[in-house]
């Protein structure tokens, strides 16, 4: 239930073009690892979002935002943020390390200069973001693998207890019906045709029985994003 929330609202108040995905992932044959972006939002519901107020060069660890009220809401020091350049159609996820006014410290270097000149595809703007990466982790403890999850690029904790198999596929909005299905989007156009994921996961029991054979139970569950780009 949780993996299908955050697939459900992943994509949700985040950019729109480019070659931005809410979705990234590896392909490891039955131990895949699965990212899902999502934007968040205020109490009100509202996305929180700003553009740039000032211009931010390459190397930058600030960034200045604009707004109308002179203060900015909704951002936390700790928070994941993704900061989007509608000129190369690309950006980058940072983690906010202050707040000072309309100035947002940045754990990462800016990766190109960014834009705060109003116009058609030029001005830059960040958004609040949370990203959070699932993944199976079976070197702590070899005996019992666990699906962890990672939150904005943080230290994987553990999530479900015996998950030893988590295999995701990624049905595309092409060449339907029966529609392409991917193993890993590989490329932009092939990430933006995501119309659905597939999951085929297995859980084991924690210790075998007499005869040293572990319980397994396996599933599949389809998931179809609702704020993607292209969805066809």
């Amino acid at each position: 239930d949780t993996v299908t929330r955050d697939i459900r609202l992943a994509g949700a108040c985040m950019p729109t073009g480019g070659d931005f995905s809410p979705f990234d992932g590896t392909n490891t044959g039955t131990t895949d690892k699965v990212t899902m972006r999502t934007g968040l939002v205020r109490p009100s519901l509202t996305c929180i979002t700003y553009n740039l107020g000032a211009n931010a060069a390459q190397n930058a660890t600030s960034l200045t935002l604009s707004s109308s009220t002179g203060s900015i809401s909704g951002f936390q020091v700790g928070m994941g943020a993704y900061i989007y350049n509608p000129q190369s159609g690309t950006g980058q996820d940072f983690i906010i390390t202050s707040i000072s006014g309309l100035t947002l410290g940045s754990d990462t270097a800016m990766n190109q200069a960014y834009s705060s000149t109003p116009g058609l595809l030029s001005l830059a703007s960040v958004y609040a973001a949370e990203r959070r990466t699932y993944a199976i982790d079976s070197t702590s403890n070899p005996k019992v693998p666990v699906l962890t999850v990672a939150v904005n690029g943080g230290t994987a904790i553990p999530f479900a207890s015996g998950i030893e198999a988590f295999n995701v596929q990624y049905r595309l909005f092409r060449n339907c019906p029966p529609c392409d299905t991917l193993d890993l989007p590989t490329t932009t156009a092939d990430w933006q045709l995501v119309n659905e994921l597939i999951f085929n996961v297995t859980a084991r029991s924690q210790a075998p029985d007499v005869t040293g054979n572990y319980y397994r139970r396996s599933a599949q569950f389809n998931v179809k994003p609702r704020n993607l780009i292209a969805t066809g």
